[in-house]
């Protein structure tokens, strides 16, 4: 931790990005690209990816939202 502090990042923003990493679950051992993807994505957004809502997600599908 004492690296990244002295590079400026505090250790809750290091904390948080290994917890979205995890939270994500397993990964292929030989998706390397994956990996570095994923931990690329979590350290510049730390709370994870962004789950669509249910008028987006529908919208997507081709459906209509509710009156």
């Amino acid at each position: 931790m004492e690296l990244y502090e002295k590079f400026g990042c505090s250790p809750e923003h290091v904390k948080l990005a290994f917890r979205c990493v995890i939270k994500q679950g397993p990964i292929d051992p030989k998706a390397a690209e994956e990996l570095a993807s994923r931990v690329h994505n979590c350290w510049m957004s730390p709370e994870g990816p962004k789950k669509e809502t249910n008028a987006a997600a529908n919208s997507a599908k081709g459906g209509t939202k509710p009156d």
